[in-house]
């Protein structure tokens, strides 16, 4: 199987930064499901992934050449009438089941998927709601671009939801300081609740069931360190490369939905240094295999891959050298096409129409302290 793409996601917007009283009403609010904004967020981001699975795909490229191919902005329907109809379709809706072939999204999708290759997409999740609910909405967003499937023509796009468990939330102290930690269950019952909601909002036919939550490796401890956090991200990162390069036919895209936290470590897993950047919410990262070409210096001084450690758009990224870059045998190279990318939801925050696309880059400020702020990254 070709791993063609590996895209990293921070959730979107939860519930408990809108209702601030929502904490203390909630038996687990530890566990804030997504907000309105959030989920509008999510179907943003959906749409914004399948474009740029679509272009790799029908490509067939692996380069950060093509893929760059795949920032223009995807189009949208922006008449009132359609915003009004996104709007009105937030929540649980039985209707939008996700099964393949199905009509889920409201509006005209900005790309097809080709149906000349099978290629099979896997939604891997962090155990925790608002992970789980960004997951549900992205794979709307695909199901609806995927080709109609017929008896005589199945789709040729799979689609599974899979929960790992160290994939969660990075479990330091300071975030659980006013309520209370998740259980000490290694997030079972975490996992429980969010395939719960996942069967009962309509993602039965695509989540994996039978799937085991340490499948890559186990959830971080209450108290935490962000440098055991990082090597659980990376190590499980590994053991997932690992496992989805098998010679099994067709081509394969990974999706990892994770946390602010997780998204830093699993990008600096990727890019073979570690980072602190500031992921924002329902940002997209992308990372596409490495090629040695004659270019190869050039894409060095991209993203950390030696010589100048600065992006395409010129800004800095901060490295961080308390943590050793140690992911295991099994990731191999990686360039970034995408880091923090949140121009998919210039529409949802008022960014104008004949705007023209760009790529949103993270700020970045120095740490004097061994972790950064816990503010930004849960």
């Amino acid at each position: 199987m070709s791993l063609k793409r590996i895209l990293v996601v921070r959730h979107s917007t939860r519930l408990d930064t809108k209702d601030l009283s929502w904490r203390d009403t909630s038996p687990t609010p530890y566990d804030p499901p997504l907000s309105q904004s959030g989920i509008l967020e999510a179907g943003a981001l959906g749409r914004a992934i399948a474009s740029e699975i679509a272009a790799s795909v029908d490509s067939g490229a692996d380069s950060a050449d093509t893929a760059a191919s795949a920032f223009a902005r995807p189009t949208r329907d922006l008449s009132p009438a359609s915003r009004t109809s996104d709007r009105s379709s937030v929540g649980t809706d039985s209707s939008s089941a996700l099964t393949m072939g199905s009509s889920a999204a409201s509006a005209s999708p900005p790309c097809t998927f080709p149906s000349s290759r099978p290629l099979t997409v896997y939604i891997h999740t962090s155990p925790f709601l608002r992970c789980a609910m960004t997951a549900h909405y992205i794979a709307q967003q695909l199901v609806a671009m995927a080709p109609v499937a017929s008896s005589s023509a199945p789709s040729t796009v799979n689609l599974k939801i899979r929960i790992d468990s160290f994939l969660g939330e990075w479990l330091t102290p300071d975030y659980f300081s006013s309520i209370s930690p998740p259980p000490d269950d290694g997030h079972t019952s975490l996992a429980a609740s969010s395939m719960s909601w996942l069967v009962s909002n309509g993602s039965r036919n695509i989540l994996d069931l039978t799937w085991p939550l340490n499948s890559f490796g186990v959830s971080g401890q209450y108290g935490e360190r962000w440098k055991t956090m990082y090597w659980r991200f990376s190590t499980g990162l590994s053991n997932l490369v690992a496992s989805y390069a098998g010679p099994a036919p067709g081509d394969s895209v990974v999706i990892l939905v994770t946390h602010g936290a997780g998204s830093n470590a699993l990008v600096g897993a990727l890019s073979g240094t570690p980072i602190l950047v500031d992921f924002g919410l329902a940002s997209l990262s992308v990372a596409v295999p490495r090629r040695r070409t004659d270019r190869e210096d050039e894409y060095s001084s991209v993203y950390g891959y030696g010589g100048e450690k600065r992006n395409r758009s010129g800004y800095g990224l901060l490295f961080d050298d308390n943590i050793s870059n140690n992911t295991g045998s099994g990731m191999g190279k990686w360039d970034l096409t995408r880091i923090a990318d949140v121009s998919h939801l210039g529409l949802l925050r008022g960014v104008k129409e004949d705007d023209p696309p760009r790529t949103m880059m993270p700020k970045f400020e120095f740490r004097t302290s061994t972790s950064p702020m816990v503010s930004e990254y849960i």
